[in-house]
């Protein structure tokens, strides 16, 4: 079973979470351990500290 993302908290009523790459518009991701680039697309954005990626944003809808 798929525990809910932390995210949830934070984001507005209209905003969905899927697991489902195909089902999703948008990639919001870890850079730990690289698993953003996974993903084969550029960064929409990214947060970070000191320099250091923490998150990437990543915009999946040109791939549908």
């Amino acid at each position: 079973m798929l525990q809910r993302p932390q995210i949830v908290y934070y984001l507005p009523a209209y905003i969905t979470v899927t697991a489902d790459i195909q089902e999703a518009d948008f990639f919001i991701g870890l850079a730990r351990g690289e698993c953003h680039k996974m993903i084969k697309t550029d960064d929409l954005f990214h947060v970070e500290r000191f320099g250091v990626p923490l998150t990437v944003v990543k915009d999946l809808r040109h791939l549908k």
